[in-house]
């Protein structure tokens, strides 16, 4: 797979998914759930990420919230640094 078709395959990701930025909450402090959230057009959105009692659910619930927000600029940041490569062959 080049750097061009990953960069691809995320960014259909993206597309197809609820706009960011993401956060991820407790939504009460006897619940076990985590959920990451955005305010979607329409309404309120989220996703059940954890409903455990593993010590990992709060770091894996804020991974995903960042990443929906980080991901696209991370994209852009590569897509520029190849851009800055000479075209193939030369």
């Amino acid at each position: 797979m080049t750097a061009a078709e990953w960069i691809a395959k995320r960014r259909e990701l993206l597309a197809a998914a609820t706009e960011g930025p993401w956060d991820y909450y407790r939504p009460h402090p006897n619940y076990r759930t985590y959920q990451v959230s955005s305010g979607a057009p329409g309404g309120y959105l989220y996703d059940e990420v954890a409903n455990c009692d593993d010590v990992r659910a709060t770091a894996n619930a804020r991974l995903i919230a960042d990443a929906r927000t980080s991901l696209p600029r991370a994209l852009d940041a590569l897509e520029a640094v190849l851009a800055l490569r000479p075209p193939a062959g030369s």
